[in-house]
């Protein structure tokens, strides 16, 4: 009785098959790692750095920003991050942070306009050579993120 069961012919036949069969298990855990990531990252934006931004000067060092043909003011919202994973720690200028809850951690930028209209909404961010690429990407993912959010609430 023939078996239904696929037989390579070939080299590369067979290592496709394999490959096919293989648990992607490694691949699972990395993207639930991003997820969970991105997620605390998002509590924190929500949580801390929107106290942070409660209490700066907008439209001074971060200046302003046209957005859809309206002039926005900015402010920096400082943060601290985990610099290969970017797993955002806290916000806060680094007078009104613990030292001991900052070391380790590198500094990074956000650059957020506001405006009643606008929301929220963030136009840069800064991260140095400190963080690996990684970290970076997933500061911008968050970035990304953030205002994917403010936009979907904002219709």
């Amino acid at each position: 009785m023939p078996s239904s069961a696929f037989v390579p012919s070939t080299p590369l036949q067979g290592a496709m098959a394999a490959k096919a069969n293989r648990p992607h298990s490694s691949l699972r855990a990395s993207v639930d790692a991003s997820q969970s990531i991105l997620s605390h990252n998002l509590t924190q934006m929500d949580s801390s750095m929107m106290r942070v931004l409660e209490v700066e000067s907008w439209g001074g060092n971060a200046g302003t920003v046209v957005l859809g043909g309206r002039e926005y003011s900015c402010a920096a919202a400082r943060g601290y991050a985990d610099p290969k994973s970017g797993r955002i720690l806290t916000f806060g200028n680094s007078q009104d942070v613990p030292e001991d809850r900052r070391k380790g951690y590198p500094e990074f930028v956000f650059r957020v306009a506001a405006g009643l209209q606008l929301g929220t909404h963030i136009v840069g961010c800064s991260a140095g050579k400190t963080f690996t690429d990684n970290a970076r990407t997933m500061l911008r993912e968050s970035m990304r993120q953030w205002n994917a959010g403010l936009s979907s609430s904002l219709q």
